[in-house]
């Protein structure tokens, strides 16, 4: 994680998680959005207000980059997680919209509606299942 501090005294976090692949994926940014709600409780229980959190996924550059992303997508990507965290061989992609991600937890877990609560209350017989490699 990443903090700094604004001129105007508010705090600002960046979560990251790194992976060990060769691009963020949408698992990887829902994963990411619960720690960011773990830690807009922990800052709001201990009195932190209007802490600005962010999220992001550090992970490899591809060994064959395409010539688009050479140029457009991996130098922004380098520079992030060289400014952020100060390492040189991975990128680092910052959630654009952190709120979407937010929200899908919401809605699977942690929500009053959420999917996890009407299975978890749900007769086990009535809980659909499948069997997979995974």
């Amino acid at each position: 994680m990443g903090l700094e501090r604004h001129g105007d005294g508010r705090l600002h976090a960046l979560i990251a998680d790194m992976k060990s692949t060769t691009e963020a994926k949408v698992e990887h940014r829902l994963q990411i959005a619960f720690y960011h709600l773990m830690l807009d409780r922990i800052l709001g229980d201990a009195g932190i207000t209007g802490t600005t959190i962010q999220t992001g996924i550090l992970f490899k550059p591809p060994a064959d980059p395409t010539p688009e992303e050479a140029v457009e997508v991996i130098p922004p990507l380098r520079e992030a997680a060289d400014k952020w965290f100060g390492l040189k061989d991975v990128l680092l992609e910052v959630v654009d919209d952190p709120e979407a991600y937010l929200r899908s937890v919401r809605d699977l877990v942690t929500g009053p509606e959420s999917t996890a609560l009407r299975v978890g209350q749900a007769a086990f017989t009535d809980v659909p299942f499948c069997l997979s490699f995974k």
